[in-house]
């Protein structure tokens, strides 16, 4: 590192993004005693690496004769970044809401869904179906699934025209 990058570096500390601690790292292993290229390991580290900085602090520490200095300069960039409650106390301000305008087009524009799930399919129907339609006196259905069980499955044409046929009486007896 040349005395004009380093000079740079201290001048303009957003210069430091664009280098990496490494390259900072390598300077401080050839001048372990020069407490500028510590200070801006820190700078770089906090930039970076909160975990990193952390870590690094204490031997960056020992490095640096005033560590007050340190501290504020350390403090003075963390003070660039917003904090959490800034955040949330400009959103508060703000005051931001969602506009009802959008979200009823949205709701106008969607086909609606359930029209499907009510639909009968002829398609699925079984004994255990019919049963349930018995039960709950939908007759006639119960009726028209049997018959078509009856088509589907010829092997208990008989039972299933029983069925029909004590169905059918329990229509005529309510009667």
């Amino acid at each position: 590192m040349t005395s004009t990058q380093l000079l740079e570096f201290i001048e303009n500390p957003d210069q430091l993004k664009l280098t990496s601690d490494v390259y900072i790292r390598q300077q401080i292993e050839q001048y372990p005693y020069c407490s500028i290229l510590h200070l801006l390991l820190a700078k770089k580290l906090s930039q970076v690496d909160q975990y990193e900085l952390k870590k690094a602090i204490p031997n960056i520490a020992i490095n640096i004769p005033d560590r007050k200095k340190l501290q504020e300069y350390l403090k003075e960039t963390n003070s660039n970044t917003p904090k959490v409650s800034e955040i949330i106390d400009k959103f508060l301000k703000e005051n931001p809401r969602i506009r009802a305008a959008n979200a009823l087009k949205d709701i106008e524009q969607t086909n609606d869904l359930s029209v499907n799930s009510i639909e009968e399919k002829d398609d699925f129907i079984s004994e255990t179906l019919a049963s349930i339609h018995l039960h709950q006196g939908n007759y006639e259905k119960a009726i028209k699934i049997y018959q078509k069980l009856s088509l589907k499955i010829p092997e208990k044409n008989s039972y299933f025209a029983e069925q029909i046929k004590k169905i059918e009486e329990k229509l005529n007896n309510n009667i």
